[in-house]
């Protein structure tokens, strides 16, 4: 009996994994970690999407500190300034991670595709949560953005701008572990 349930958990998990990877696919065409090559195919393919969902909301607080500049709000100025900085950081630390360097090094590669196999479940649910997080993030940001500039609403918007601090944090922290898993250090 134990035996029988320990077998459907399998199972369960195995296909929870297989819908997971569809749900990827649909956001990263081509979503596999099947060779050395679409290891290295599907890291591109998933730092480029978080880049982009990325500069989006990069873009969304440039245009709020120009307005800021040009409407002389301080106080405002001052707490976009910081969350861009943030986000410019955290666009760098996307463009320059560990895992970018696995093209072209073929015994890297190799390495990388044993621990893949290894912790192949807990990479695709990182990869999963990071494209969440930065979609949650994209939206947040783009409902501060609409709410200042629909209701002018500068005080709401800065107390929710730790939001974004959060998510930034969140993001960086499952980075990490992304590249803990794939590259071994």
């Amino acid at each position: 009996m134990v035996k029988g349930r320990r077998e459907r958990r399998a199972v369960d998990v195995e296909e929870s994994m297989l819908d997971i990877m569809e749900r990827m696919e649909t956001l990263v065409p081509e979503y596999s970690y099947s060779s050395i090559a679409s290891v290295v195919k599907t890291d591109k393919k998933v730092r480029r999407f978080l880049l982009a969902e990325l500069k989006a909301i990069k873009d969304y607080m440039f245009h709020v500190v120009q307005v800021s500049y040009e409407l002389q709000r301080d106080k405002l100025s001052r707490s976009v300034e910081g969350s861009w900085d943030d986000l410019d950081s955290l666009v760098d630390r996307v463009e320059n991670s560990k895992t970018s360097k696995m093209k072209g090094n073929r015994k890297y590669c190799e390495d990388c595709k044993k621990r893949i196999d290894e912790n192949i479940h807990d990479l695709v649910r990182r990869d999963r949560e990071l494209v969440i997080e930065v979609r949650d993030m994209k939206r947040t940001a783009h409902m501060l953005y609409k709410a200042l500039f629909d209701k002018g609403n500068e005080a709401r918007f800065i107390k929710n701008l730790d939001r974004i601090k959060k998510y930034v944090d969140q993001v960086s922290s499952l980075l990490d572990e992304r590249e803990r898993i794939i590259t071994g250090e």
